[in-house]
């Protein structure tokens, strides 16, 4: 009977041991697959960049530029080891006339760069430059444009104007907001000049009005309103307006 036992103990041991060599055999062929299709996969040519394609540039990115630039730090580089967000990053550093930059991969060795362009959304000019330059929603300075070729609204700025730089993220909403203002208090102005931290315009009967940037336009154009009709009435000679800071100043 313990001869039995015995033999059953040493049948299950054997069992249990070559259970145990086909789980490190498994083990061992796997790691071996793994090794060898990382080899295949970081060693060999298949995928090293070898392409780059430029989409949705048009007037203010230039994929010839931009394609070249990218070209010099990824050609013949695993298209694994690619850190797109750095490259995403140095590409928004020197075109600033993107808004947005996406990259893609495309196996086995093509980088696709999807641009997004900065949308014109006004000109500007000032007796400085007798350029006219045009800007985006966020005051960036896109470049020189011919006046006469576009319907886009013209804002005189009194501060420098220079290509690739953001003279003010507040320019263009703020003249938005002065221009449906005017409208809505049936307000006419002569001449607006925008300069870095307020509004200058002049309105009928020569009336000089400064109202700074950070104001409500809708209601200080209805104080200027009501400030107008006051003058006719008591036949006063109103010349200057000015509503930059919290005390309203009248000459």
């Amino acid at each position: 009977m313990l001869k039995v036992r015995r033999k059953r103990h040493f049948q299950r041991s054997i069992k249990r041991n070559l259970h145990i060599l086909k789980i490190i055999g498994a083990v061992f062929t796997g790691l071996v697959i793994i090794g060898a299709a990382a080899f295949a996969l970081f060693k060999t040519d298949i995928f090293k960049v070898k392409t780059v394609n430029v989409v949705g540039t048009g007037s203010f990115v230039s994929a010839v530029d931009m394609q070249s630039l990218v070209e010099g730090s990824v050609v013949g580089r695993n298209i694994f080891f690619i850190d797109k967000e750095e490259v995403r990053a140095n590409l928004l550093r020197n075109f600033r006339g993107a808004k947005s930059i996406s990259v893609k991969i495309r196996l086995p060795d093509k980088l696709i760069l999807e641009v997004t362009e900065r949308d014109p959304l006004a000109l500007i000019f000032n007796d400085q430059s007798k350029d006219y330059f045009i800007v985006d929603s966020e005051g960036f300075v896109l470049g020189v444009v011919d006046a006469s070729k576009t319907n886009l609204p013209e804002i005189r700025y009194e501060g420098d104007i220079r290509v690739g730089d953001i003279i003010s993220e507040d320019l263009v909403p703020v003249y938005l907001d002065l221009m449906r203002s005017l409208d809505e208090n049936e307000v006419q102005a002569t001449s607006v000049s925008f300069y870095p931290r307020y509004v200058r315009l002049f309105i009928q009967d020569g009336v000089e009005v400064l109202i700074g940037n950070d104001k409500n336009k809708l209601e200080a154009l209805k104080i200027v309103k009501n400030l107008v009709r006051q003058e006719r009435l008591e036949e006063k000679s109103l010349n200057k307006i000015d509503l930059r800071y919290d005390k309203v100043s009248v000459q």
